[in-house]
């Protein structure tokens, strides 16, 4: 979502839509380069996005983000349902740490 800054991305508000129950913001999001581009759905009363939708292997990816909860100050939703065509995951976060400490050694080469 930070691509935005490049020179030559776009940004382009689309009108409301409702995502369940919720109204939403909604904006179209490109890349400089035409890469990446994602349409991002905003609750408009919590501020936190609900759902995203980007092209991926021809087909669109939709990703519905819920169970938000703080996190050292920062919302972060613990549950992501992705779809794509027939496909589908469920992603269930148990515990997330904003810049934990984290041992060296965890990136040591293994003895062979």
């Amino acid at each position: 979502l930070l691509r935005h800054k490049e020179k030559g991305a776009k940004v382009v508000p689309l009108p409301d839509e409702k995502v369940g129950k919720r109204e939403c913001a909604v904006i179209y999001i490109a890349s400089a380069d035409g890469g990446s581009e994602a349409t991002v759905y905003i609750d408009k009363e919590t501020k936190l996005v609900l759902q995203m939708a980007y092209p991926e292997s021809g087909n669109v990816t939709v990703d519905v983000f819920e169970d938000y909860k703080e996190v050292d100050g920062v919302q972060i939703a613990h549950h992501r349902v992705s779809s794509s065509g027939k496909e589908s995951a469920d992603l269930t976060i148990d515990k997330a740490e904003i810049d934990p400490k984290v041992d060296a050694k965890m990136f040591a080469k293994p003895a062979e």
